[in-house]
């Protein structure tokens, strides 16, 4: 059986020097086309998600009132870099997949749980940061603090967005995928600026007609991110080829992609070849 990496898409090597500029119109649509053909399994482990954050503030939830605010915080802080950031990243392979022509399962949203450290590391210095500015600049105004406390959010949502697929498709330590992150972006600003402006203006319509958008929009944003990881960052691809022998005893040769993540266990199956071949990134 002989193994072959392939990087499809993009580069970050090139992403790096040269930028990246989007084509909006083609980006947005080659989502949807994507959406469609894998709506069920991406919107079934979206579910799956909600279900198990509702679970488990439902259950907790009257245990959190008797507590501090600080237990508080420190309670949600866990949650959210132990449970809800894999589960996260794991919507986010879903798309990254998908953008590659590989298939998924609703259960994929759980093979991101082998890197959770690296992602609640990440998870906590984001956090650190903007909440130290925040206090910051708190302690000069509260309405300062609050205003700057949410423009950190909105800018660390955008700079760090390629974060957390890069430690679960390319095993890159916290900071190395913090940094590539934040450079990537920041040499592609404008770029991912009205990319997140046109996001949060296509949320804004879904939610209207009673929030019934939503069921078309959050699969469609993580298929969309996986697009634009895609193009920016590379895939890393196995192609596995292999000699098998069919019903009348004849030898055939099969030809098989799957994530090129050789310690995880994907049950997923590539149906098309997508893209283009070029050098594997070491990071």
């Amino acid at each position: 059986m002989n193994k072959k990496h392939y990087l499809v898409g993009g580069d970050i090597q090139k992403s790096l020097s040269e930028g990246y500029r989007f084509e909006f119109k083609v980006l947005f649509l080659d989502a949807f086309i994507l959406t469609r053909k894998n709506y069920l399994s991406l919107m079934v482990a979206c579910i799956f998600t909600a279900m198990i954050v509702l679970a488990t503030y439902g259950i907790g939830y009257k245990h959190l009132l008797s507590l501090s605010n600080d237990m508080q915080m420190g309670l949600n802080f866990i949650f959210s870099s132990f449970i809800m950031t894999p589960l996260v990243t794991g919507l986010s392979m879903m798309g990254i997949y998908h953008s590659v022509g590989l298939k998924t399962k609703p259960i994929d949203v759980f093979n991101s749980f082998n890197v959770t450290i690296k992602l609640a590391i990440v998870n906590m210095l984001i956090n650190v940061v903007v909440y130290g500015i925040s206090k910051l600049f708190s302690l000069v105004s509260a309405d300062l603090g609050g205003s700057i406390s949410l423009f950190l959010v909105l800018y660390t949502n955008v700079v760090f967005c390629l974060t957390y697929p890069m430690i679960a498709e390319k095993k890159v330590s916290s900071y190395q995928a913090l940094k590539l992150s934040f450079m990537i972006v920041h040499k592609n600003l404008l770029q991912f600026s009205i990319l997140f402006m046109l996001i949060v203006l296509l949320a804004f319509i879904a939610i209207l007609p009673y929030g019934l958008g939503m069921f078309i929009f959050i699969p469609f944003y993580f298929n969309l991110m996986g697009i634009v990881y895609r193009q920016t960052c590379g895939v890393k691809i196995l192609a596995i080829a292999g000699t098998s022998k069919d019903i009348e005893g004849k030898s055939s040769r099969d030809n098989v992609q799957q994530s090129a993540n050789e310690e995880a266990d994907t049950p997923m199956e590539n149906k098309n070849k997508a893209g283009t071949a070029s050098d594997k990134f070491d990071a």
